[in-house]
């Protein structure tokens, strides 16, 4: 059996998953972790992600992560160190904007979580190519915003249809649950007077352009379209009906945004082809056309062609519960590690990869 040696960089709410994933499956073996604090540094792998320790210890240096011998990274949490995203990052241990590229130069093959969906037209693909070409590796990126509804889902309808002459596709977070009142009064907009703008808001408008661009050019190139434009068409709010209180302390006043919609469009032409919805909401029946029940689907994506189709995607368990959809991005990570090896050298994506399914299963 071929056991793929692995090096998970950061442990949060993803990278936690994708350890606990890699120490459980036989096919893999863990062989260094990067973190960004330094309370993290020199602890136990296994006990980060609350597990027994397995005798390795995380480090918060890069340049102990490149010299390592390792046939994938596994990259997760922080935007700012892949090459063109449009953040910058202020948090203690970044490993700046040049790892990615730095860790495809050493010879290490990448799972990108925070970019590379789609490169094609991107202006960091010479650069990644060329570091793929010196250190004989591929990288990939994925996730479930863009790696699901936002580009997967409606390639595999499309898979089952012709002539499409549109791609809509949406998800729904219900954020009651999520742990940081921080991110989602400044991110989102929670708690706001309906119309406000965040203090981050132009950021976060390009940062989500700049990554579901990718996602809607891939389903564009798949089906023989080229998008002229890609951009935000619609921010739409829904006032609280009443206080609302989170658990992580956020409250949210009654007339205040308790929900955030961004309607993105892909254009040939001058007509909308392609359009991705993102709804959060922290209650539900804030309108007739917002998230009504915890039943409603999570992710759907809808074909019009011939014929036309609708497909949806729900995790199973509370809706209120973060954790489904963190493990789905930690399972994802995985499965795509032996098909990153296994590609040819260069800026890959899922259209030329095999069919992705789970690496592991148990009876």
């Amino acid at each position: 059996m071929v056991v793929y040696r692995v090096i998970q960089c950061y442990t949060g709410q993803v990278g936690s998953r994708v350890i606990r994933n890699l120490i459980k499956d036989p096919a893999f073996e863990i062989v260094g972790t990067l973190v960004s604090s330094e309370a993290k540094h020199g602890r136990d792998i296994g006990e980060l992600a609350g597990l027994d320790p397995i005798g390795l210890a995380a480090t918060s240096d890069f340049d102990e992560i490149l010299a390592l011998q390792a046939d994938c990274v596994i990259w997760n949490g922080i935007v700012s160190s892949y090459p063109t995203a449009p953040v910058a990052s202020s948090e203690p241990g970044a490993a700046g904007s040049d790892a990615i590229v730095r860790l495809l130069r050493s010879g290490k093959n990448v799972y990108c979580g925070v970019g590379a969906w789609f490169t094609e037209g991107q202006p960091e693909k010479p650069e990644l190519e060329a570091a793929c070409a010196e250190g004989n590796v591929s990288i990939v990126g994925g996730g479930n915003m863009p790696g699901l509804v936002s580009d997967a889902l409606p390639l595999f309808l499309s898979g089952y249809s012709g002539q499409v002459s549109s791609v809509w596709c949406k998800e729904t977070d219900h954020e009651t649950e999520h742990p940081s009142a921080h991110e989602l009064e400044l991110y989102v907009g929670f708690g706001l007077p309906v119309g406000e703008s965040t203090p981050a808001e132009e950021l976060i408008n390009r940062l989500y352009e700049w990554a579901y661009r990718q996602a809607a050019n891939q389903v564009a190139s798949a089906m023989g379209v080229v998008l002229d434009d890609f951009r935000l068409v619609l921010k739409e709010n829904a006032p609280a009906a009443e206080d609302i209180k989170l658990d992580n302390g956020l409250l949210i006043r009654k007339g205040t945004a308790a929900g955030v919609r961004f309607t993105f469009g892909g254009f040939v032409g001058g007509h909308q082809w392609y359009t991705l919805v993102c709804e959060f909401t922290c209650a539900y029946g804030l309108g007739p056309d917002w998230r009504q029940t915890e039943h409603d689907p999570q992710f759907t994506a809808v074909i019009e062609g011939t014929p036309s189709l609708r497909g949806t995607v729900t995790t199973l368990g509370s809706a209120h519960d973060v954790g489904p959809v963190l493990d789905m991005n930690a399972a994802r990570a995985v499965n795509l590690v032996p098909l990153v090896v296994a590609a040819a050298p260069g800026c890959r994506n899922i259209l030329e990869l095999p069919f992705v399914t789970s690496t592991s299963a148990t009876t």
